[in-house]
């Protein structure tokens, strides 16, 4: 993800089609993003509206939802973690090293 604008997607009581579905939406438009907690992404380019617009169709009742946070801008950015180093390491590559934090 080069562009600045950032978002946190979560998704809750979605299914293993559905997880897919908005994993290839994602990828189609953000090869970059991250993706290695089950139902979360960071995702990158355009703006929040483009990304409801591309994602909600696969959470179309309830009890699935869909959630998008527009993510600080560079050098506001901040983050922590404790987990397997895999996960997190990727983290840091595509979120926090754009910020400069160690």
């Amino acid at each position: 993800m080069t562009d600045d604008n950032r978002f946190l997607v979560v998704a809750d009581h979605i299914n293993a089609t559905q997880r897919e579905l908005i994993s290839a939406e994602v990828k189609k438009y953000d090869a970059g993003a991250w993706h290695q907690l089950n139902d979360v992404w960071i995702v990158g380019g355009g703006r929040i509206q483009d990304w409801h617009g591309r994602l909600i169709v696969f959470v179309p009742s309830v009890p699935s939802s869909i959630y998008i946070f527009r993510l600080p801008r560079s050098g506001e950015r901040g983050w922590s973690a404790k987990g397997p180093k895999g996960k997190w390491e990727e983290l840091l590559r595509v979120y926090a090293e754009a910020s400069g934090l160690p």
